[in-house]
């Protein structure tokens, strides 16, 4: 096993969250050749046209993944906007300490059965109507009926629009971090390029201060020559004189 983790892929799913959101949720092991604690990884999206990082959704498991040679489940669950998997040509991987790992097509979550309701206790015996009444009791039973399945539809609805909202707001939280922490990142990186430049320019002063006394320096010695080849030629003119 080289140096870096390795995702070892459990499960990875996809369900609707609602009309614009789909939630994927991934379950795997993440295998190392020593223990560690990984930063929690970003699940990357690329269309081919952009790249979209998206952070885990909070939820019950920690968000950073414990590595090692035989490492707990950690799972995940990531809100991603249902009109960017709909064409069938995004590229999905994982991001970490160190690390990009290619991940498969999520499947599509088989849909879980709905759990039967209790039945309600049977209401007393009616009465044997007449057949002139047959037709009002039919009646009263189909109403009772589409009364009880336009009630089952409504809670349906409603159900449906709250998790929608919870995974919205989830990923406007999940967006609010990412952008948080890179501009922490670029912050950071700001600043060394800044201390970079003072320490390069300090340099250069040095540099040039250098220079400047060198040439002072070059200059007094061509005066002191000067003024010894003066005093040379005016003792020669005597000597002739």
């Amino acid at each position: 096993m080289s140096g870096r983790p390795e995702f070892e892929v459990e499960r990875f799913e996809r369900i609707a969250a609602g009309p614009e959101t789909v939630l994927l949720r991934l379950a795997g092991r993440w295998r190392a050749d020593s223990r560690e604690r990984l930063a929690p990884p970003i699940l990357i999206l690329d269309d081919g046209r952009r790249t979209r990082r998206v952070a885990p959704l909070p939820g019950p498991d920690d968000a950073s993944p414990l590595a090692g040679p035989d490492p707990p489940q950690w799972r995940a669950a990531f809100s991603a906007p249902a009109a960017l998997l709909r064409d069938g040509r995004v590229a999905f991987a994982l991001e970490t300490t160190g690390a990009i790992i290619d991940l498969p097509r999520p499947k599509e979550a088989a849909r879980r059965a709905a759990k039967p309701e209790k039945p309600a206790p049977a209401p007393p015996p009616a009465p044997v109507p007449s057949r002139g009444s047959d037709s009002a009791v039919l009646r009263e039973e189909r109403r009772r009926r589409e009364d009880a399945e336009r009630a089952a539809e409504e809670r349906r609805q409603a159900m449906a629009a709250l998790e929608a909202r919870l995974a919205s707001e989830r990923t406007a939280r999940g967006a609010a971090e990412l952008s948080a922490r890179e501009a922490r990142d670029e912050l950071a990186r700001l600043r060394v390029q800044t201390d970079a430049a003072v320490r390069g320019g300090e340099r250069q002063t040095r540099e040039l201060g250098d220079r400047v006394a060198f040439l002072e320096q070059a200059r007094a010695q061509a005066e002191d020559q000067a003024r010894l080849a003066r005093e040379e030629i005016a003792a020669a003119r005597e000597r002739l004189d």
